[in-house]
């Protein structure tokens, strides 16, 4: 597991052409928080028995993830 330093930068600081990005990888461990979290608990997202059956054939994370 890489463990970057994450520095954090004053208003002032920050310059027109900064970059800055964070990339984590999704465990199951956090769509099942993600799931107890927001009460979404669709069954694609949670069973993996179900999730075979689906059109991902494996379970997803909820949509939303992206959005955080």
């Amino acid at each position: 597991m890489n463990m970057a330093l994450i520095e954090n930068r004053t208003f002032a600081e920050i310059a027109v052409g900064d970059t800055a990005s964070l990339v984590r990888e999704l465990t199951y461990k956090d769509v099942e928080v993600f799931a107890a979290m927001s009460g979404d608990v669709n069954p694609m997202h949670v069973d993996a028995a179900f999730a075979k059956s689906d059109v991902f054939h494996r379970i997803v994370a909820d949509g939303m993830w992206a959005a955080r």
